[in-house]
């Protein structure tokens, strides 16, 4: 650090409890900003939000409001668990759409397949809106349950 940054380190060390808090509203003031301890839904807002909202003490908009979600987690809904010819003949379906779209190998996509008999998986994460129908659509043509989150 530069002397003049210890120096001022070592000043501010010095300050009381009152003189610091009058330093800090004087520094808001100055370059317009808030310091004050601020929540995670705050600061992202605050991210979408322009900066003269808080200068003003406006609120911002909800983000749903100024944002469009364009990426979505394809979710893989819980499969039946019984071993019926149309339920294997499914799950194989299923496997080969999963193999393709992710590029895993067999044995991953047996288990993921597998461990979604029990409780619903992620299959894909952050898919492009433009293609998420589609992939959809894929699984819904062999009868598997998907949603999107």
């Amino acid at each position: 650090m530069s002397i003049k940054t210890l120096d001022i380190l070592e000043h501010l060390k010095k300050l009381t409890l009152l003189e610091t808090a009058d330093l800090v509203k004087k520094i808001e003031l100055t370059f317009g900003f808030d310091a004050s301890f601020k929540t995670f839904a705050e600061v992202k807002r605050s991210l979408i939000a322009p900066p003269e909202l808080f200068l003003n003490n406006q609120q911002p908009p909800e983000p749903s409001e100024t944002i469009s979600k364009t990426e979505f987690d394809v979710v893989l809904d819980k499969l039946p668990a019984d071993r019926t010819i149309a339920t294997i003949r499914q799950k194989i379906a299923i496997t080969k759409i999963v193999r393709s779209l992710t590029g895993l190998g067999f044995k991953e996509v047996k288990e993921l397949v597998k461990s979604a008999e029990s409780a619903p998986r992620v299959v894909l994460s952050a898919v492009d809106g433009d293609t998420v129908e589609d992939i959809k659509q894929q699984f819904e043509a062999v009868g598997a349950t998907v949603f999107l989150k």
